[in-house]
């Protein structure tokens, strides 16, 4: 059963306020303004949906608190004991985002927010019997969803942190309604990287990720058992398979900058979204901050031996297409 939650995110978005003061090229991004969202929420308790979005002095600054504004699974589940609560964050991005030399590996923060106030955070702290070279996911190559995910590919922490893992279904739907080809005919933004570059949707995109072929080693250097997409280690990159670069991302050339632009996209496919950044996250997003109240953990590169190249953190540079 879920729960709707009124009035809609897209009644907001369709104002002009918005649109210029949290949607347009950061140049143009001059003023400190805000929008608000408030709902009702699941399972007998009120829950208020509350974000705030300011864009000055070269930052974007969002205030959340991180409950979502469309309708949303029962927590706890069967999959998930953790009941979902208010949180309080207050997160800073680089209205001017740029590409650094190397890239920094996402597990020890929050990938990025949702321009609903929900943080996405695409890896799990789940493993193989405490062996972190074998991560668990909370979706598998085949779709089946883990963990309690609910219909917004989402869980909660044991903190209350209601979190995206991939596409959240119900803000895209949001987001569309007063446009139902957004993220169709053209990319839908759904919010931002830590790094301060654009999280976008765009259906039919494919990552440039596959599943291995053959079988896990065994015990005791893997769980064994065929590479299915449990683990973040059963997948490889294979340069230019799809339409998305290592970091599920792409330059794509814009009216303001007809050179390119980098953008995040959210996918059906591994990695669901990105988890390393290319740019420079802000240290707001940092989960030793107690940003998220999840768990910090070290993803380190899966194990070697694949005809392509698995997760490591020198992986090449953003691509252009």
């Amino acid at each position: 059963m879920t729960h709707l939650l009124k009035p809609t995110l897209a009644a907001l978005i369709c104002s002009k306020l918005l649109l210029v003061s949290v949607f347009a090229h950061p140049s143009h991004e001059a003023h400190s303004t805000r929008f608000n969202v408030k709902s009702t929420g699941s399972s007998g308790n009120n829950f208020q949906n509350q974000v705030s979005i300011e864009a000055d002095h070269g930052f974007r600054t969002l205030r959340s608190n991180a409950i979502p504004s469309h309708s949303f699974g029962n927590f706890p589940n069967r999959g998930n004991p953790n009941s979902m609560s208010p949180q309080n964050f207050e997160l800073r991005m680089s209205l001017n985002p740029q590409i650094a030399n190397q890239p920094t590996a996402a597990d020890a923060y929050l990938f990025g927010i949702a321009v609903n106030g929900v943080p996405f955070e695409p890896g799990t702290a789940e493993t193989w019997e405490g062996n972190h070279d074998w991560r668990e996911e909370a979706k598998t190559a085949d779709g089946k969803k883990r963990l309690g995910l609910d219909e917004n590919n989402a869980h909660v922490q044991p903190t209350g942190l209601y979190h995206y893992h991939g596409i959240p279904w119900g803000l895209i739907a949001e987001l569309r309604k007063d446009n139902p080809r957004a993220g169709i005919d053209e990319p839908l933004l759904v919010g931002w990287a830590a790094d301060g570059f654009a999280i976008y949707y765009l259906e039919g995109l494919r990552s440039s990720w596959r599943l291995k072929t053959g079988k896990r080693p065994g015990s005791p250097r893997g769980p064994g058992g065929s590479y299915d997409g449990l683990y973040t280690a059963d997948y490889e990159y294979l340069a230019k398979s799809g339409d998305l670069d290592y970091y599920n991302g792409r330059f794509d050339a814009t009216a303001e900058n007809p050179e390119g632009e980098y953008r995040y996209y959210l996918t059906d496919d591994f990695p669901f979204l990105s988890r390393y950044f290319v740019g420079f996250p802000d240290e707001s997003f940092s989960k030793h901050r107690g940003g998220s109240g999840g768990h910090p953990g070290h993803m380190p590169p899966p194990p070697h031996g694949s005809s392509g190249h698995s997760f490591s953190r020198h992986g090449p540079p953003p691509h252009r297409f």
